[in-house]
Order: C-alpha cells, then structure tokens, then sequence
C-alpha cells in the first residue's frame, strides 16, 4: 500500500474496525492508535524516502513471569499476556539488505 493512501485511511475511519479488533473499542484507544500508526508510517518516509510501497505488521506483546521454557521448568511456566505490541512498517526491495530503525 502507498504511504500516503494509508495514511488517508486511517484518517478517513477505514482502518478502524481492525484498530477496534486490535485495541479496543474506546474511542481513545483508536484516535491513540492513529497516531501511533501515522507517526511510525511517517518516520518511515523520511529514513526510507525511496520506498513507498509499503506493508504494516503488528505483533502482540507476551511475558514470562517465571520461567521461559517448559522443558527446562519440569512442565511449568507462568506466562502473561500484556496489553502491548510493537508494530513494524517494511517495504520490499531487491538488495538482500535489511534495514532496521527502533
């Protein structure tokens, strides 16, 4: 998708049903999640101005409140699900360069 075609539909209200499976009904949650998404999508534009064509992931945040591996845990571990994601906005290009900016 081209930025700014994304950019004109998280504004235009097109992305939020996804926001709203994503983060919550509240209409602060998604007004929030806006502009986190336009200021990632942006901040991508001026580091990689040669790359428009862009594509958007979101993965969810987990923890490991003790231990981290059953096998090494004799078959207990406790996790937690945390309210949190990191999202990642990354263009395809031919270089076989990875490019990363946190």
């Amino acid at each position: 998708m081209k930025i700014q075609t994304f950019i004109e539909a998280l504004r235009g209200g097109k992305a939020d049903h996804a926001l709203k499976i994503l983060y919550g009904n509240s209409p602060t949650a998604i007004e929030s999640q806006q502009r986190r998404y336009i200021h990632a999508v942006s901040r991508f534009s001026e580091l990689f101005p040669q790359h428009d064509d862009i594509r958007i992931f979101s993965s969810p945040g987990r923890t490991e409140i003790g231990g981290n591996h059953t096998d090494h845990q004799h078959g207990c571990a406790l996790a937690a699900a945390v309210n949190l994601d990191v999202i990642a906005v990354v263009a395809f290009h031919d270089e076989h360069i990875i490019r990363m900016e946190s």
